[in-house]
């Protein structure tokens, strides 16, 4: 599908961006009562072109926030995330999928 925009020059044509869904994994953490964590990796699923293909997961500014700061697995939430590659215009990111990551117990000195 092409969009028509108008404005004060000639009229330009240019296809929408497409979505595109995150998948990532969360880094574990040891126990400091806070939420913020950070990303290991990240994978992209959803409408990859096959005329724009070089498109990747880019995850150098992404962050997690685990839900809850208590001991155990917890759902991770990601933002940050950006498309990457040579094909990376062509694309934006829509959805990002909750993980899960463990936080453990801090061992106590004594």
């Amino acid at each position: 599908m092409l969009v028509l925009t108008l404005g004060s020059g000639p009229a330009v044509l240019a296809d929408p961006l497409t979505p595109l869904t995150v998948t990532f994994t969360a880094n574990d953490l040891v126990y400091n009562g806070h939420t913020a964590t950070t990303v290991s990796s990240c994978t992209i699923t959803g409408g990859i072109d096959t005329n724009h293909p070089n498109v990747t997961c880019d995850y150098s500014g992404a962050s997690g926030t685990f839900a809850d700061r208590n001991v155990g697995s917890v759902a991770v939430s990601g933002s940050g995330f950006v498309p990457g590659g040579t094909d990376s215009g062509f694309y934006t990111i829509g959805t990002v999928a909750a993980t899960n990551a463990n936080i453990t117990p801090r061992a106590l000195t004594v």
